[in-house]
């Protein structure tokens, strides 16, 4: 793999505490892929996304937290996923931040273009308008898939494969103009308005460690539990108290990450009644133990 400072062209500067970024380039339909493996140092890393062409990420794989896209690289975005698979989308002369706190392993994919060379590709698929916004967070399992395989392509490419990546760039740009169409037509949909979205999830997560009621959470959006429970769901893919538990789960992360506090400790401060309980809830969660995970970060 290449070195992304022998790689002037690769949409990534201002970098903060990245120790080291892999890439593999390949091209097809005119886009440009970049294949990235980025390992990070402790502490806040961010790095900006700003380009003279647009620019397609997608994130595939994080270990030790999350990484968050921003307009303001001091401004955390609102959301309610946390998961990766999420796609960011950079219109030419935008910038978008990538910023982590606690990840210390990213692997991603970046896809770049001029519009005009995506229009003449996708012909009536390519929508113009929705182009010149920048999205910082789209889940569309279609998209995800794409970049996969697209990234599969890239680290071990196969002879002949020129049909192979130029199908999948396709695939994967009309996915994401169907995602985002859809995600735009149904703003209001079944899902909580964005209001309703807010205060709850503010809610939630200014009362973390509480034993909260549904009844409570439902109040405040001016809907019947039932109501809002199908609602949150319908919005974030989760439903409320598996939000919670996750939300308490990323919270513990930092923690482990940070501090050389206890993992009882760190239990009982993010909301748990045991430690036995949040090590079954964290595993469930992270894919290990609390004190697998802490020897895996410092590490």
């Amino acid at each position: 793999m290449g070195i992304v400072s022998d790689l002037p062209n690769v949409p990534f500067r201002e970098a903060h505490g990245i120790n080291r970024v892999d890439v593999l380039t390949r091209e097809w339909n005119g886009v440009t892929v970049h294949y990235h493996e980025k390992y990070q140092g402790p502490g806040r890393v961010w790095g900006d996304l700003y380009s003279k062409s647009s620019c397609l990420a997608v994130q595939l794989e994080v270990h030790g937290g999350y990484s968050d896209p921003r307009f303001k690289l001091d401004q955390p975005t609102p959301r309610t996923r946390y998961d990766t698979g999420f796609a960011v989308w950079v219109p030419a002369h935008h910038r978008v931040w990538g910023f982590s706190e606690t990840a210390y392993f990213v692997r991603e994919i970046r896809f770049t273009f001029d519009s005009a060379r995506l229009s003449d590709l996708m012909e009536d698929e390519f929508d113009p308008a929705l182009a010149r916004d920048p999205l910082l967070l789209l889940y569309d399992s279609r998209v995800t898939q794409c970049a996969n395989l697209l990234s599969g392509a890239c680290i071990e490419p196969l002879d002949g494969d020129r049909l192979y990546g130029e199908s999948l760039t396709t695939a994967l740009f009309a996915a994401f103009f169907r995602a985002r169409r859809k995600k735009n037509s149904t703003g209001v949909g079944s899902g909580l308005a964005s209001w309703q979205l807010r205060r709850s999830t503010e809610y939630m997560q200014a009362h973390l460690t509480e034993n909260i009621s549904l009844a409570e959470i439902a109040k405040i959006t001016k809907l019947s539990q039932s109501q809002f429970a199908r609602a949150f769901r319908d919005s974030t893919g989760l439903p409320p108290y598996r939000y919670i538990l996750r939300s308490r789960i990323q919270r513990a992360e930092r923690m482990l990450a940070t501090t050389s506090r206890s993992i009882a400790e760190i239990a009982a401060n993010v909301g748990f009644a045991d430690q036995s309980h949040f090590t079954k809830a964290f595993r469930r969660f992270s894919g290990a133990t609390p004190k697998r995970w802490r020897q895996d970060r410092q590490g």
